[in-house]
C-alpha cells in the first residue's frame, strides 16, 4: 500500500477538502466543496437560525428580517401616543398601556372634549363642565351635587335656601 491508496481510500474521500457536499437545508444551491461547507451554512437562506432579538424563535434565515419587522416580540417599536421606544411586548403590553401619559382617554363624563391624555386628565376634570361637584355651601349645609355647568343656575336658584343656611 503506498500513497496512491490512501488517495483512493475511505480515509481520504471522507476527509478531502474539495469532496462535493449537499447541502443538509436542500438550498438551491445543490453541493458545495467540504471545505467551503461551513461559510455556506453561515449564508444558507434556509438554515434554521435563532432569532438575533433573542425572542427564543428558530426560523429559516430568509424569513428572518421579515419576523424581526412583523412578528417578533422583542422588535423595537414606538408608542403611538408618547412615543417612547422599547420592545414590542412592552410597549404594546398592558404595563405600558396602562401608564403611558399620552394615552387619550375619554372623558369619563362625555363631554364635548371627547378624549383627553392621561396626563391632562386631572386637570380636565377640574375644568369639565359635566363634572359633578358640590354646591359652593356644602360646608354650610347644602348637599346637592350639580354638574359644574349649572353651578350658577343652582345658586340662582337656591339662594333663598343658601340664605338661611
Amino acid at each position: 500500500r503506498g500513497p496512491h491508496s490512501q488517495i483512493k481510500g475511505q480515509h481520504h474521500i471522507r476527509q478531502c477538502p474539495k469532496l462535493p457536499l449537499a447541502c443538509p437545508n436542500k438550498c438551491e444551491v445543490g453541493t458545495v466543496p467540504r471545505e467551503d461547507m461551513k461559510a455556506h451554512r453561515k449564508k444558507c437562506k434556509l438554515e434554521s437560525i435563532k432569532c438575533i432579538n433573542k425572542c427564543g424563535k428558530i426560523l429559516k434565515r430568509m424569513l428572518l428580517a421579515s419576523h424581526m419587522e412583523t412578528e417578533c416580540s422583542n422588535r423595537t417599536v414606538e408608542c403611538l401616543h408618547c412615543h417612547i421606544r422599547g420592545p414590542h411586548s412592552q410597549i404594546k403590553g398592558q404595563h405600558h398601556i396602562r401608564q403611558c401619559p399620552k394615552l387619550p382617554l375619554a372623558c369619563p363624563n362625555k363631554c364635548e372634549v371627547g378624549t383627553v391624555p392621561r396626563e391632562d386628565m386631572e386637570a380636565h376634570r377640574k375644568e369639565c363642565p359635566l363634572e359633578v361637584i358640590q354646591c359652593e355651601y356644602h360646608n354650610v349645609g347644602c348637599e346637592d351635587r350639580i354638574a359644574r355647568k349649572d353651578e350658577e343656575k343652582h345658586k340662582r336658584d337656591k339662594m333663598d335656601g343658601h340664605l338661611m343656611l
